[in-house]
């Protein structure tokens, strides 16, 4: 599931507005939302029981200071973010706080605040390289990240983001298969012969492209082959 912090974030840097309609919610959850819209940034409308007048809530510049606490654990929130559960000993080893959190019995995810912020952070840094692996599992040479560097320079910023976000997402894959990351049900086998890659993922699939990052098996490591827009 992609979080709807990063759909915001997205439409935003495409320059399209995004307003909140709060209308007919929940009270409880309305405050919430209000909250979600104001710091990402967002105008709120809202029309009051019976009125029949539609009420503007202005964008507010507010923003949360989170840097410290995301570079002291930046590998741990990108494995939360490519949807990673993190265990009771892990967070209160780490001290994450638990607003940033969805915990459900002894495991954890980040929630929707967590994601919030944790995209208005990591945009700067992963818009302007390819990332390390999280895992020794998935193995990019450096000519590969070259390689992507090379092709993403041509492309929107959010691109870079996209391909980290999908590796990230690889390595949480490859360390339990059990679980379905966020791009899993985009893993192809590829057909055809393309030695030495055997399967495919997708970075991105949209109208005006397909971001497709190429990878084969060598034991059980993933070794990442290349970054193309078709086959």
């Amino acid at each position: 599931m992609i979080s709807f912090p990063f759909i915001v974030g997205d439409a935003q840097k495409e320059g399209r507005k995004v307003v909140f309609n709060l209308t007919g919610g929940f009270k409880g959850v309305n405050g919430y939302m209000q909250n979600l819209a104001m710091l990402s940034g967002a105008e709120t409308l809202y029309v009051f029981e019976s009125s029949d007048d539609l009420m503007h809530i202005p964008r507010l510049p507010v923003q949360l200071s989170t840097s410290l606490e995301f570079y002291k654990h930046f590998a741990l929130y990108r494995a939360l973010a490519a949807g990673k559960q993190i265990s009771r000993n892990e967070w209160e080893g780490a001290n994450i706080p638990e607003s940033l959190l969805l915990i459900a019995g002894k495991e954890a995810e980040l929630s929707e605040w967590g994601a919030l912020l944790w995209s208005k952070f990591r945009n700067d840094k992963s818009e302007t390289e390819i990332f390390s692996p999280l895992l020794d599992s998935v193995e990019p040479s450096d000519s590969v990240k070259r390689q992507m560097e090379s092709f993403l320079k041509k492309l929107p910023a959010r691109r870079w983001r996209q391909v980290n976000d999908t590796l990230d997402a690889l390595c949480v894959w490859t360390a339990d298969q059990s679980r379905k990351p966020r791009n899993r049900d985009k893993i192809k086998d590829l057909a055809g012969d393309h030695r030495p890659s055997t399967h495919e993922i997708y970075a991105w699939q949209q109208d005006e492209g397909t971001g497709r990052i190429l990878f084969h098996w060598m034991g059980r490591i993933c070794v990442i082959d290349r970054l193309i827009d078709h086959l």
